[in-house]
């Protein structure tokens, strides 16, 4: 995600939010699928990591075009509040 999140970030600059915060959860929801498939005595190369791969492709494409569109609609005088709030509404998820 670290490593996506910017190239993300990027790409809702340039196509809009929608489609990244469109198809975002459908590919974490994919790798939430495959990671059903583990079991014992299965291997963490061949279940486990590219689920978690697929997974955290779909976080980074939902979680940054999501926090700036958010960011965006605030007003300018708010944008600190608006800052605080996403932050505090994220940890709260956790």
């Amino acid at each position: 995600m670290l490593v996506l999140s910017a190239q993300a970030g990027k790409l809702s600059q340039r196509i809009g939010p929608r489609l990244p915060m469109t198809v975002g959860p459908i590919v974490a929801g994919i790798g939430l699928a495959a990671l059903s498939l583990v079991q014992p005595g299965t291997t963490y190369l061949s279940t486990f990591l590219p689920a978690i791969v697929v997974f955290a492709l779909g976080l980074a494409l939902t979680v940054s075009p999501l926090t700036a569109t958010v960011l965006a609609a605030a007003p300018v005088e708010h944008a600190g509040l608006a800052s605080a709030v996403n932050n505090a509404v994220a940890r709260a998820a956790a």
